[in-house]
């Protein structure tokens, strides 16, 4: 009697589509265990950033402002206070090239009438300007090129800027760069001006006002009656009663005010925090952080066509996308494709909201809800 030798031919694929599931699932689950890693240490990273961060805007609260309230009333002093406090913001927290670069203009009250009042750039908002007239100066090889004088593009400005601050001007004697792994720190774009990057090698960027920032996936309804809140820290404003008229989607200043302005000054001041966030494992930049600098999209500017201020913000207005609209401010922090901001085009459209797998700071504290 024969001996049967070897595998048949239909044993020899079934072997082998058996070891090529089992490759595939191994393979998924490696992905799997990789990307929960990658945004393990993203988070771990942002968490570091913020805890930089914190205290330093926690600061402001406190801070001393270089303005007389001397022969004014105790309103017209709370007002110039926080109007100045505004300034000093943007001079040591800034999110824009711009605004290191330009020099502080006269102050301008809630009203918009003016104040009489110009504040000199601080130390802080001195160092940052050597910073970045010393920085990235004719570059070569940075993509995009560095501008005409050689200094930093504006693709990167709201990382470069917020590595600027955390390594500039510390609160304690550690300097915010030896919080950070060689692999938490990059140069991205090749201009000279570092960032911190997330896990999967992208820069991790910061808004100061993020005022159109979402992270509730019941705001992305287009019809009017959605709810939710155009920021995780600043509810709406909502209709009582199943018969109560619709109320445009905005801050609700009153139960959630700036804590800045204690006094309550500005009545449209509402609660925000800075926000530092990663576009996440699809590397899609969904978040908008400003465009060349416009300062339409400064919620507290005092140059906007119409004066209006922040809680003029109606993501249901209607907009002509690709037309410009003087005077109505986009919303900093709202996620591209949702179709809510106005002033010029959506950027890095591809008609899918890809913002929810944005590790961000929001998230990390109980204290933003």
């Amino acid at each position: 009697m024969s001996r049967r030798r070897g595998f048949t031919l239909i044993e020899l694929l079934i072997t082998v589509t058996i070891i090529g599931m089992l490759a595939s699932m191994l393979l998924f689950g490696l992905m799997k265990v990789q990307s929960q890693t990658q945004g393990a240490k993203t988070k771990t990273t942002i968490t570091k950033l913020d805890a930089l961060f914190r205290p330093r805007w926690d600061a402001f609260g406190t801070r001393r402002m270089p303005v007389s309230s001397i022969g004014v009333s105790p309103k017209d002093a709370a007002e110039l206070r926080l109007i100045a406090l505004r300034q000093i913001q943007r001079m040591e927290m800034p999110d824009h090239w711009a605004e290191v670069t330009t020099a502080p203009t006269e102050l301008k009250k809630i009203n918009g009438s003016n104040s009489g009042v110009t504040l000199t750039r601080t130390a802080l908002a001195e160092a940052y300007l050597r910073y970045y007239n010393t920085v990235g100066v004719n570059k070569p090889g940075a993509v995009p090129p560095n501008d005409a004088n050689g200094k930093p593009s504006k693709q990167y400005q709201a990382a470069e800027c917020l590595y600027m601050i955390l390594t500039i001007g510390a609160m304690d004697d550690r300097n915010g760069r030896e919080l950070f792994l060689d692999s938490e720190i990059a140069d991205t774009d090749g201009d000279g001006a570092f960032e911190f990057v997330d896990a999967w090698g992208m820069p991790i960027r910061m808004i100061r006002w993020p005022v159109g920032f979402i992270d509730d996936p019941r705001q992305d309804s287009s019809a009017q009656t959605r709810f939710g809140h155009l920021s995780d820290i600043m509810p709406p404003k909502s209709a009582s009663g199943a018969a109560a008229p619709l109320v445009a989607c905005k801050p609700d200043a009153i139960n959630y005010h700036d804590a800045f302005d204690p006094r309550r000054v500005d009545t449209e001041a509402f609660l925000v925090y800075p926000l530092i966030f990663s576009n996440g494992p699809d590397r899609i930049e969904d978040i908008y952080t400003g465009v060349d600098d416009q300062v339409c999209d400064d919620p507290y500017t005092d140059l906007r066509a119409d004066s209006t201020p922040c809680g003029a913000y109606d993501p249901l207005a209607a907009f002509t996308a690709g037309s410009p609209s003087v005077g109505l401010p986009k919303l900093l922090g709202i996620p591209h494709d949702l179709k809510a901001y106005r002033n010029q085009t959506e950027l890095n459209t591809n008609g899918k909201l890809n913002h929810y797998d944005n590790v961000h700071n929001h998230a990390m504290d109980a204290s933003f809800r």
